[in-house]
């Protein structure tokens, strides 16, 4: 039987805001953590089983080229993997049109300047959770916020943070 790891205002699974890095590794003993990063050059850890990428955690490391910092907390988390999902059955591969029948209309999906990453806003989605897609967002010539999405949309991933 496949693990699932539910998300919750507060963690992915067994791994929570606020957990050390050293914490996160004791918790989840059967994933492997190894320095990632992002295209910003952001100092993150990702979290992989056999199988695949299952989340990407961020403590406010300084360096990308340094290794893990176990006491740093961890500030955000970041699911990839479709083993991950809301109390509401929301995951990273399933469908907007899905999520869109959890949490409400689409309230807006905007572009981010910086790898033009897409991120949807839901009418009644929890406020601790972030959805970014994949990249399915419909914008007109220059804009950068749009309530439109191609049929095929999909969650590409779901973030916790502190707020």
């Amino acid at each position: 039987i496949r693990d699932r790891y539910t998300i919750t205002a507060n963690g992915i699974g067994p791994v929570k805001l606020g957990m050390t890095l050293l914490e996160a590794k004791r918790a989840f003993p059967k994933a492997t953590f190894s320095r990632g990063s992002d295209g910003e050059g952001v100092a993150l850890v990702n979290v992989s089983t056999k199988e695949s990428l299952v989340m990407v955690l961020f403590a406010n490391e300084g360096d990308r080229n340094k290794p893990i910092n176990w006491s740093k907390r961890i500030s955000s988390i970041e699911a990839f993997s479709s083993h991950c999902s809301t109390r509401l059955g929301v995951r990273p591969g399933g469908l907007v049109a899905e999520a869109e029948k959890q949490y409400g209309k689409v309230l807006k999906i905007v572009k981010s300047e910086i790898e033009a990453r897409q991120f949807v806003e839901f009418k009644n989605q929890p406020r601790s959770m972030i959805f970014r897609i994949d990249y399915s967002g419909v914008f007109g010539e220059g804009q950068s916020e749009t309530v439109g999405y191609r049929p095929d949309a999909k969650i590409y991933s779901i973030t916790i943070q502190a707020r």
